[in-house]
């Protein structure tokens, strides 16, 4: 027989089967033990283990000797030793008796010998606190990095900002209104500097891709690393410096391994201007579903970044924003604040409840253009947070241009997070170069997105919708000096319902501020956002950027449908009839003067004390004013007034304005006093003219039923009408 060696096992004896016994059928099975060696005390073999007990139980009259350890083990294993490792905790050696304090954030690979070490350098610069600067010194800085053209001059809180940054004493929060230029408080701290690295922190890797190209031309170097561009090669460059660096990077990459290496890299600290948390409204929203938010925190007490300053910047950061930058990114108390609100006078606002389901997407018929010309289209992005429902959209949109002769509809194009990169890429840079003109898109296309051209911004449903989303989807508009934009919050039913909808006593999920500004019927929206926001100045109301003071912005999204109408019998021509001849320039002075001081009894009486905040003028401009006296001769009904003047309160003027009118006319033209109505009676329109006779009408030539009329649509020039209706 072979002996047993760890090279050769005994055979193992097969398990003998129990017999099956119906009498111990619902016995628990006794466990098999293993049987004992024999030893020199005798065999033991045969002698059975309870279960229970821990020594065997001895046969009556076999004495029992105790088992004694042997010298030596029967089986010695062949393995060697475990040697003790090296212990490396972000990367670096450390000592196995301390217990690391963190793990699993900003932590470096413990594989590979090229990544246990941070990248290092024998010489690199090292920045210190510096003083502050005067305004013109900051922009001959500008101007000669080419960060600013000869034209332009750099704004207050861009000066005070770079100030504090370059001082390094406290951190920073800045609030400036959207395209107010907040990209430049993380460039001016290096061009005072000459070198350095300013870290931003971007919320999406579009923003990190459009920052990348800001200052393309210019003495700075962009970088922005995600996973697909995070090459040794870039990172190593970062480390060394050497140069101005804007480094872009999402929060998700702070935690990589990858970026543990700079981060830890002692020339990277020395050179480190700032951390700029772009956006900074984001944590408080995606703390939850955004883990990498959560635990910013970490990263300067980890990286030992504790004398570099961080900058949160935002158009919207309220108190309740703010408390989040302390808890979840780590901002310190004492941070220095920089609030000037978010108001922008070239935005308008309208809100308008939607009439039709959110499926048929026929609220937004008004983005199709009346002439059948894309080009008369204005730049567009129309925003839903529902990938499949503004995808719909999307093909609505194609199928609607066609369906008006319109087949090339390349201008119009989707933007969300689940399309390709290419796409994503290209669609952007189309998208700013005005190839594309209505871009159905999601928050995607957020806040921070420059776009220089958008007229009009739609938020289709606003279910799950901040207001602090919602004013940075706006924000999105008249990026550009001299043009101005409007916002268009579609509100869909179950949000509008008076029943079953949110309420400011009841909002349950949704957020007040933004179900304050829907419910709303008498303030104005202005005055409810900055409420929300804590927005500085004066509340007041702003009498014609929003649909609730200037309910004319309405006439913005009125929806217009072709009706065809054929086989037209020829018109009937009514008999001619005279009228007053235009005023001369002396009558045309005499009604503006009238109109003038009955505009102001108006105000004086009805408005002055209800509206503080409006003039005279408010009610009707003086243009408007000389617009009417200048054809009061045709003047007749409200409708004639709606035509020539822009009243914001129309409903409510109109009428008296139409009794003056009639009025003044009696004045100018005596001869109308049998045919005008007099001044005190009440306003009706007047009907048309009918004829004293009216011919017989012809007979019809023939009768088609519907099943038998051509298949071709008439064209729109010699068998078509307009028929509007508001949607």
């Amino acid at each position: 027989m072979n002996p047993s060696t760890p090279l050769n096992e005994p055979p193992s004896k097969r398990r003998r089967t129990v017999p099956w016994d119906p009498a111990k059928e619902n016995v628990p099975p006794r466990p098999n033990l293993p049987t004992p060696q024999s030893t020199p005390g005798g065999p033991l073999l045969d002698i059975p283990f309870a279960p229970s007990t821990p020594t065997p139980i001895t046969r009556p009259g076999v004495p029992f000797a105790p088992l004694t350890p042997l010298a030596t083990p029967l089986f010695q294993s062949s393995a060697p030793k475990k040697k003790q490792r090296p212990i490396y905790v972000n990367g670096f050696l450390q000592d196995p008796n301390v217990k690391p304090s963190t793990k699993g954030v900003y932590t470096g690979a413990n594989r590979g010998r090229s990544k246990l070490a941070p990248f290092t350098f024998a010489q690199f610069a090292q920045l210190t606190s510096m003083g502050n600067l005067e305004e013109h010194e900051w922009n001959k800085l500008a101007r000669e990095h080419g960060v600013l053209r000869q034209d332009q001059s750099l704004k207050d809180f861009q000066v005070e900002a770079a100030n504090h940054i370059v001082n390094r004493d406290r951190d920073l929060c800045v609030v400036s209104p959207t395209g107010s230029g907040k990209s430049l408080v993380w460039v001016l701290p290096l061009l005072a500097q000459g070198t350095g690295v300013s870290l931003v922190i971007v919320p999406y890797t579009s923003l990190g891709h459009q920052g990348e190209l800001r200052f393309a031309g210019t003495k700075l170097k962009s970088r922005f690393v995600h996973s697909k561009n995070k090459s040794r090669g870039l990172l190593e460059e970062i480390a060394r410096g050497a140069g101005m660096f804007v480094v872009y990077v999402c929060a998700e990459m702070l935690e990589t391994p990858t970026f543990a290496n700079l981060l830890h890299s002692e020339s990277f600290k020395a050179q480190l201007s700032g951390v700029y948390l772009d956006e900074a409204h984001t944590p408080h929203e995606s703390q939850h579903w955004r883990p990498a938010y959560a635990r910013l925190h970490l990263l300067r007490r980890i990286a030992g970044l504790s004398d570099v300053p961080m900058i949160a910047l935002s158009a919207t950061l309220p108190s309740i924003y703010r408390q989040s930058l302390l808890s979840c990114v780590g901002l310190k108390p004492n941070y220095y604040l920089i609030h000037k609100g978010n108001f922008r006078a070239e935005l308008s606002v309208i809100i308008k409840f939607m009439q039709f389901d959110i499926i048929s997407f026929n609220d937004l018929v008004f983005i199709f253009p009346l002439d059948g010309n894309p080009a008369s289209i204005p730049q567009t992005i129309i925003y839903s947070d529902d990938i499949e429902r503004i995808t719909k959209a999307f093909w609505w949109c194609k199928a609607g241009m066609e369906a008006r002769g319109i087949l090339d509809t390349g201008f119009v194009d989707l933007l969300h997070a689940g399309l390709s990169t290419s796409h994503q890429e290209s669609c952007t840079r189309d998208f700013m170069s005005g190839a594309i003109s209505i871009l159905f898109a999601t928050d995607k296309v957020g806040a921070g997105m420059d776009f220089p051209n958008v007229k009009r911004v739609v938020q289709y449903c606003c279910r799950d919708l901040t207001l602090v989303q919602w004013e940075q989807r706006r924000g999105r508009g008249a990026r550009t000096a001299g043009n101005s934009a409007v916002g268009i919050l579609l509100v869909e039913k179950s949000m509008a319902s008076s029943e079953t909808g949110p309420s400011l006593a009841a909002p349950g999920s949704e957020d007040p501020g933004l179900v304050d500004v829907i419910r709303s019927n008498t303030t104005c929206y202005e005055m409810i956002t900055n409420k929300w926001l804590e927005n500085p100045g004066l509340s007041i109301p702003c009498g014609a950027r929003c649909s609730r003071c200037n309910p004319s912005l309405l006439n913005n999204i009125r929806t217009f449908t072709w009706m065809p109408v054929t086989n037209l019998a020829p018109a009937v021509a009514a008999p001619a009839v005279t009228g007053p001849t235009p005023p001369s320039e002396a009558q045309q002075a005499i009604a503006i003067d009238k109109l003038k001081a009955w505009r102001l009894d108006l105000w004086t009486r009805e408005w002055k004390d209800k509206w503080f905040s409006y003039g005279p003028d408010h009610l009707i401009c003086d243009a408007d004013i000389a617009a009417l006296a200048k054809t009061i001769h045709s003047i007749k009904t409200t409708d004639c007034i709606y035509k020539k003047a822009h009243i914001p309160h129309f409903t409510a003027i109109a009428p008296p304005l139409l009794q003056k009118i009639q009025a003044i006319k009696l004045e100018l033209y005596p001869d109308l006093a049998s045919d005008t109505p007099h001044p005190n009676l009440p306003v009706q329109n007047l009907a048309p003219v009918i004829p004293s006779t009216v011919p017989e009408p012809a007979p019809y030539p023939s009768i088609r039923w519907a099943n038998d009329l051509p298949t071709t649509t008439p064209s729109r020039s010699s068998h078509s009408q307009f028929q509007s209706q508001q949607s």
